[in-house]
């Protein structure tokens, strides 16, 4: 996981091994991770949440 806590910009780098924060701040970004854990360990997985997340096209289901 990448972020910044500076404030100063988005963190879109990412390499083998690493997520980039993009717009989220530090803590956001540890709570997502934390939670996207808790339900799978594939990397592949947790990358496409965080890019999904990013990009603002998270949809919540009408109960």
């Amino acid at each position: 996981m990448s972020t910044t806590r500076t404030g100063s910009g988005s963190n879109y780098a990412s390499s083998d091994g690493i997520i980039a924060g993009d717009n989220l701040n530090a803590v956001h970004a540890r709570i997502l991770l934390e939670l996207a854990l808790s339900f799978s360990s594939n990397f592949n997985t947790i990358k496409g949440w965080f890019d999904t997340y990013d990009l603002g096209q998270v949809t919540i289901a009408d109960k």
